[in-house]
């Protein structure tokens, strides 16, 4: 009876250290636990913090890059216009050139025109003074009144 009781007694403290272990494992495992939701919760604000940044950081590089669009865009215009401004040029030195060579003739012609009533001149002043005397510029006046 005795060695039953003793049995009993022994199991009953082997129970209480039991159950005190499992008290201090159960513990152990709700503060293992709170501190694991509290490191997701830190990562899951880091995350966030940063996918903050990121997008921020995504946002910033997208209006540099549509600056950076726009610039090139005024660039390809500027350069446009200018080539279209060479072209401009280059037709009026075509036209320039053209134009210079009509001159040229238009003198040539002017030229012979001059050298013509020259020749004129002289016809007339032999014509209407047989005695081959200089006529003078009064002179011509005088025939021109006649």
């Amino acid at each position: 009876h005795k060695k039953l009781e003793h049995i009993k007694e022994e199991t009953a403290n082997e129970v209480t250290m039991l159950k005190e272990s499992l008290r201090k494992k159960t513990e152990e495992m709700d503060a293992l636990e709170e501190r694991l939701s509290a490191t997701k919760m830190l990562e899951t604000q880091v995350l966030t913090n940063e996918r903050g940044d990121l997008v921020g950081e995504v946002a910033n590089f997208k209006t540099k890059l549509e600056e950076k669009a726009i610039e090139f865009d005024q660039i390809k215009i500027s350069i446009a216009e200018e080539a279209d401004l060479k072209e401009k040029m280059e037709s009026a030195l075509r036209e320039r050139e053209v134009l210079m060579v009509e001159v040229s003739k238009l003198k040539a012609k002017l030229y012979d025109k001059n050298d013509l009533i020259e020749d004129l001149k002289a016809k007339l002043t032999e014509a209407q003074n047989p005695s081959g005397r200089m006529l003078y510029e009064e002179d011509f006046s005088e025939m021109q009144k006649r």
